[in-house]
C-alpha cells in the first residue's frame, strides 16, 4: 500500500488508510454492494448525516474468507486519497465470515499501521492506537455473522459498535 501524497496536509492519515486496508475496501476497483453472501444497503445514517455505500471488499488470505466490508461515505471516491479528503461521517461496516480470536485481529491492525505510518505519524498516534486495540481485545472471540461497524463521527472520534452495541470509548481526532 502507498502511502497518501503529503498534499493532503500535516495530519497523520494512516490511521484511515489502515482500517480501509486492513477490510480491503478500496474503492476504485468495488461497484457492488453484494460480496462474500452479504448484501450492505445503498444508503445509511451516521451523525445525522446520510452517507452512501462508497464499495464492497473482502478480506481473504488464499482461499480462507476473513471478512466482506462496506464503505460507506458522504459522496462516492475513486482513489484513496479522494477518500481521505472527505470531511465529515465515514463508516466501515464488516462482516465476518468466520470465527477468531480478537487478538489477531489486534495483530492485523498493528501490522497495518506500521506498514502505513512514518515514525513520526506511529509516534502521534500511539496512545490512540493502544486504545483502540484495547477495545478491540475486550470483543474476545469474533464469531461468523458479528457485525462490527468503525464510524467516525466529528463531533465524537471514532466509535466501534458490535453487533449494534458500542464498545470502548470513542476514540478523538481524524487521524
Amino acid at each position: 500500500m502507498n502511502r497518501p501524497s503529503r498534499k493532503l496536509g500535516h495530519r497523520c492519515l494512516c490511521w484511515t488508510i489502515t482500517l480501509l486496508g486492513l477490510v480491503g475496501v478500496w474503492p476504485a476497483a468495488l461497484a457492488a454492494s453484494e460480496i462474500g453472501g452479504q448484501s450492505f444497503v445503498e444508503h445509511v445514517k451516521l451523525d445525522d448525516t446520510e452517507l452512501q455505500l462508497n464499495g464492497v471488499g473482502m478480506r481473504a488470505v488464499l482461499w480462507i474468507k476473513g471478512y466482506a466490508a462496506g464503505l460507506y461515505l458522504r459522496n462516492k471516491a475513486t482513489t484513496p486519497a479522494e477518500v481521505l479528503g472527505q470531511r465529515g461521517p465515514k463508516r466501515i461496516d464488516m462482516r465476518m465470515l468466520l470465527d477468531v480470536d480478537s487478538q489477531e485481529f489486534v495483530k492485523a491492525v498493528e501490522g497495518g499501521v506500521r506498514e502505513n505510518c512514518t515514525e513520526a505519524e506511529m509516534h502521534a498516534l500511539a496512545d490512540r492506537l493502544q486504545r483502540f486495540e484495547r477495545v478491540i481485545a475486550s470483543l474476545g472471540a469474533l464469531k461468523k455473522g458479528d457485525v462490527i461497524h468503525l464510524d467516525f463521527m466529528p463531533d465524537r472520534g471514532l466509535v466501534l459498535t458490535m453487533n449494534g452495541t458500542a464498545r470502548g470509548e470513542p476514540i478523538a481526532g481524524e487521524d
